[in-house]
């Protein structure tokens, strides 16, 4: 089915919002559908999940999941995409390697609080 797709980009340019409209390819099988647009992006839809992101013949086919199956019918009335500035993984596993990752480089960087500890006698010692 051919269909407008409104992109709506995440910053402003002179505070107005930027988003085009596209002619695109969109199918749908029950709670997936699968969109055919001529641009390299991370796209997010609400109340979804990607699926898969394909390039075939210089266009890029997104598949993505609803959690429902009323969601897509709302989709297709209105299909608005949003453009994601940063990737957010939707992978688990991905997601909790970079967090490890992220949380090592800040412990390392962390300063060390020097911690007095006086003993009975009267010894002091830094930790």
């Amino acid at each position: 089915m051919e269909s407008q797709i409104k992109i709506i980009f995440p910053y402003k340019i002179e505070n107005r919002n930027n988003s085009f409209t596209i002619p695109s390819k969109i199918l749908r099988k029950s709670n997936i559908v699968i969109i055919v647009i001529p641009f390299d992006l991370d796209l997010y839809i609400s109340n979804t999940k990607l699926i898969d992101k394909r390039c075939i013949n210089k266009c890029f086919s997104y598949s993505f999941e609803f959690l429902d199956i009323s969601s897509p019918l709302v989709f297709l009335k209105d299909p608005t995409i949003y453009v994601v500035e940063n990737f957010v993984p939707t992978n688990s596993t991905v997601l909790e390697n970079e967090m490890n990752r992220f949380m090592e480089e800040y412990e390392g960087n962390e300063k060390k609080e020097n911690k007095e500890i006086v003993d009975d006698e009267g010894f002091i010692t830094i930790l």
